[in-house]
């Protein structure tokens, strides 16, 4: 083969490389590496927020639900507990159980919630209501998951609850589920007497009560300036034993 033969195999060769790498360059803008596939745009579905509790469904002491459903016409008391308390939620329940021995055969119902459910079971709710000789037809221990518990103390009877940590107060409730009283047991005989004193007025409803007017502005005659007078205090104990002074919680943790 002559010098000019050589020459042009290796022209051509030439071109043919540079052409090969023109066309895998084209390809890989063209052509996207299977590792990067685009992100897809749509959002993944998202969970409904969660609606404000108005009823819900826990464990009684006999295992068996309770539903607060059932509670409907019956004015009932609630407070809050666990078990292996000591002290405090003891003499709390001794409280409940002067209460529901006076009320209980009346209508009232009495619900006795503990926050502690790692620990009571219905099992142990049922020794700790032995030791008040509770009737279980009108005085309830109930129990159920930590996050269940926390909703219902917020958001049915206003007050903060979480494990072994709970309100100080009774709650008294109408026939209707409406709050109309929290009230402090310890140290506060006062408001244990105007707890005794809304029972029978409860009882004896038979409509809800018409909701309360909210104050009206006055105009100082002197000024002209619009006055915002202060609610009447004490109008159906809706706030007692809520004041500044009072601690909302009580940690009863041994």
């Amino acid at each position: 083969m002559n010098k000019n033969a050589k020459m042009a195999i290796a022209f051509l060769c030439l071109v043919g490389g540079v052409l090969a790498l023109v066309t895998a360059a084209v390809r890989s803008r063209r052509e996207p590496a299977a590792t990067l596939k685009p992100l897809a745009t749509e959002e993944s579905p998202r969970e409904p927020a969660a609606e404000w509790m108005t009823e819900y469904t826990l464990t009684q002491q006999s295992g068996e639900a309770f539903h607060s459903a059932d509670l409907a016409g019956t004015p009932h008391v609630v407070n809050f507990f666990f078990a292996s308390c000591p002290s405090y939620c003891r003499m709390q329940s001794q409280e409940v159980q002067k209460l529901a021995a006076e009320f209980g055969p009346q209508g009232v119902t009495f619900l006795s919630i503990t926050c502690d459910p790692d620990n009571d079971s219905p099992a142990a709710l049922t020794k700790y209501a032995s030791l008040f000789n509770a009737n279980t037809e009108h005085w309830k221990f109930l129990t159920g998951d930590i996050l269940t518990l926390r909703r219902v103390g917020a958001e049915m009877y206003e007050v903060p609850v979480d494990t072994q940590t709970h309100s100080e107060h009774l709650i008294v409730v109408d026939k209707w589920g409406e709050p109309r009283g929290r009230f402090r047991w310890q140290k506060h005989p006062e408001e244990l007497a105007e707890l005794k004193e809304l029972l029978p007025r409860l009882l004896a409803e038979t409509e809800p009560p018409a909701p309360e007017s909210p104050p009206q502005p006055v105009i100082d005659e002197e000024t002209g300036r619009i006055m915002t007078p202060s609610p009447t205090a004490g109008t159906d104990a809706t706030n007692a034993g809520d004041n500044a002074n009072s601690p909302a919680t009580v940690d009863d943790a041994p």
